[in-house]
């Protein structure tokens, strides 16, 4: 379970971290904490849906600045980004004990490039719903992904609070995603904001915090397989 729980919680942190884009300056003065909860899309087997249940997904927002976590098992993971950067974003992830601090580079950034999507706003009475107390509205997303097969979706979306998308999957849209889905290799994930809060935040929330260790995502992919593979011959013994 807990091996299900990091290839999900790195994959979904992954997707957010090379599509990450910069918030909407409509509303900018937003400040505070969006709550997500996640559920299991039809034929995921109960131990995946038990394990979904329990992730746990936030959204801070300063002005420009953005924290997007999420957490399962025992595993966290980050993305701090800011408008005003919107090509060096970071991603912070804590897994199997050890903490990363992981900076976009050329490669990750060519895929950003290139995965810019085709939306679709559907402009209609029966595309509304409330959602966390916030009227939002239904558009289509498509991803186009060099080499690969698009992917569609769905997505609700308030332009009562500015863009900051969780997932990395929505540039360009005109509000703030409220519900949509992620599909990883047949594994769907339904995501729905639950309470949005608006608080002041600190900025320490925004920065790398001590104890990590910074590198690319080259380096990453290294180390977590010298790391993963020590962990599993100490296990042995």
């Amino acid at each position: 379970m807990k091996k299900i729980a990091g290839f999900i919680s790195i994959l979904t942190s992954v997707a957010l971290f090379t599509g990450c884009n910069r918030i909407s300056s409509s509303s900018s003065n937003f400040e505070g904490i969006v709550t997500y909860e996640v559920k299991a899309g039809a034929g995921t087997p109960p131990e995946v849906t038990t394990m979904l249940q329990s992730m746990q997904m936030k959204t801070f927002v300063k002005g420009t600045l953005t924290r997007s976590e999420e957490a399962v098992a025992g595993n966290k993971n980050i993305v701090i980004s800011d408008s005003k950067k919107p090509d060096d974003p970071i991603m912070l992830i804590s897994m199997l004990g050890h903490n990363y601090a992981v900076k976009r580079n050329d490669s990750l950034k060519k895929i950003a490039e290139g995965t810019i999507p085709k939306i679709i706003y559907i402009d209609s009475a029966s595309a509304t719903k409330t959602i966390a107390g916030y009227v939002c509205k239904k558009a289509k997303v498509t991803m186009v992904i060099p080499h690969s097969d698009s992917v569609a979706t769905e997505v609700y979306y308030t332009t009562d609070l500015p863009y900051a998308d969780p997932e990395g999957q929505f540039k360009g849209l005109k509000g703030m995603p409220m519900e949509f889905s992620l599909n990883m290799g047949g594994l769907v994930i339904v995501i729905v904001a639950k309470t949005v809060e608006k608080k002041s935040l600190s900025d320490s929330l925004f920065t790398i915090p001590s104890g990590y260790k910074e590198m690319d995502i080259t380096q990453l992919q290294k180390d977590m397989a010298k790391n993963i593979g020590a962990d599993s011959a100490a296990g042995a013994q």
